[in-house]
């Protein structure tokens, strides 16, 4: 099998308009939070067994969405999600 990890930055709406002199604050964040997704998706371990590398790919959207698609679009038949810890999830 072949491991693909997924990390998808699910978008929020700016505090700030386009044309206010904060939105290049917003647009740098959502930059960096980019960047920062993907340099902790390649400081993930992963098993050294297997005939190839794991696939570490970023997305941005809705968050279900973009794990179906992705899924669909790889022909991936099984979908292991973290949740940080957190609890609550149904």
């Amino acid at each position: 099998a072949e491991l693909h990890l997924l990390h998808v930055l699910e978008p929020w709406p700016p505090a700030a308009s386009v044309t206010s002199d904060a939105y290049p604050m917003y647009h740098e964040y959502v930059v960096e939070a980019n960047e920062q997704a993907k340099k902790s998706l390649a400081e993930l371990p992963t098993p050294e067994a297997g005939p190839r590398p794991p696939k570490r790919v970023t997305r941005s959207g809705h968050v279900e969405r973009e794990i179906l698609k992705y899924a669909e679009e790889e022909g991936i038949n099984l979908v292991v999600i973290g949740t940080h810890g957190r609890t609550g999830l149904t």
